[in-house]
């Protein structure tokens, strides 16, 4: 099992990008990011079909 506690950065006070924006503004520009990198990929082919699952698979990650 990988990354924190939930909630744990709220209770330290820590100032997060999804604390100040809002968490549908942060997955909406996760989205944008994730997309603008596969689009990147795109020269390279199959040879970065890796890459590209990676991008997409953060995207669906719980934690």
């Amino acid at each position: 099992q990988l990354g924190k506690t939930a909630g744990k950065d709220e209770r330290a006070a820590k100032c997060t990008y999804p604390a100040v924006v809002g968490i549908d503004r942060a997955r909406e520009l996760e989205r944008k990011l994730a997309d603008e990198a596969v689009a990147l990929l795109e020269p390279f082919g199959r040879k970065a079909d890796t890459l590209r699952q990676l991008a997409m698979a953060l995207l669906e990650r719980k934690k």
